[in-house]
């Protein structure tokens, strides 16, 4: 049987209600430009949430199913009929939440939930824009907590990597981190198949949201989770410029979504775009 190319939909957005925080280059990316702010477009998905979807018809989920090995490759031969890679293009007009992932094996995740440990590419900033990656050097858990439990700004105690074109960043489970607003990336994730990833939010820099998404002082605030936040947070690992050099890479700025209509396709050898 000859497999051909899968050409995936594009458009695949998360709602602003998800993701409040979200610009307007993806948009501009697709083609969308009269459209509303789009935080994340699920690129590579096999998740309940939001699952990649073939032109044509069918859920990429099912095509990997049925022709493991001609997708898969080795990770057929080792008995997978699915893939653990999620690929999000992510827009951040204003700062995420600080947030951070579980092991997959932590003992509070539920039978249908995993860890997402995850990556960042950097493809376009505004000037001066970074990201939040772990605590300054020598915070403790404790000073976090105080800080948490009395209402404060935790800005001081994080710390920030202004960031430029083709910056590579490599976040393990068990590290707080959000992306700064003005930054625009490409975020490969590792979900395990049929589950979907879990986020816990330490702070959320005291914002209020109304129900579609947007702003709103007399708003809700978002969940948090501070518990489980804290408990997942690595305190062994050093911070600041140390854990930096840990995770970071500069790989040069080699513009890997090409013309602006860009699409993905799953196909024999693995995800490439058009």
């Amino acid at each position: 049987m000859t497999v051909r190319p899968l050409l995936l939909e594009s458009g695949n957005f998360t709602p602003p209600s998800r993701t409040p925080w979200g610009g307007r280059r993806i948009g501009a990316l697709k083609g969308e430009v009269g459209g509303g702010p789009v935080g994340e477009s699920w690129e590579v998905s096999v998740e309940p949430d939001f699952p990649s979807r073939i032109e044509g018809g069918g859920l990429l989920g099912d095509h990997l199913a049925k022709e493991p090995t001609a997708y898969l490759g080795r990770e057929a031969a080792a008995g997978r009929t699915s893939t653990a890679l999620l690929v999000k293009l992510l827009d951040a007009a204003a700062p995420l939440s600080l947030q951070i992932h579980p092991t997959d094996d932590y003992p509070a995740l539920g039978a249908n939930e995993s860890g997402k440990p995850e990556s960042w590419y950097i493809v376009a900033h505004d000037e001066g824009a970074g990201l939040y990656l772990g605590f300054r050097e020598g915070v403790s858990r404790e000073a976090v907590e105080e800080c948490l439990a009395k209402g404060r700004d935790l800005r001081p105690l994080l710390h920030f990597v202004p960031v430029e074109v083709g910056d590579f960043f490599a976040i393990e489970a068990g590290t707080p981190h959000a992306v700064g607003g003005g930054v625009f990336l490409v975020e490969p994730q590792h979900v395990l198949p049929g589950r979907r990833g879990v986020t816990y939010r330490y702070w959320d820099w005291g914002r209020r949201y109304d129900p579609s998404g947007r702003e709103d002082p007399t708003g809700s605030p978002r969940d948090l989770h501070v518990d489980h936040a804290l408990n997942v947070t690595r305190w062994d690992p050093p911070g600041g410029p140390s854990l930096l050099r840990m995770i970071h890479a500069g790989l040069g700025p080699a513009n890997p979504l090409g013309p602006a209509r860009s699409r993905v396709l799953a196909g024999p050898g693995g995800v490439a775009s058009e």
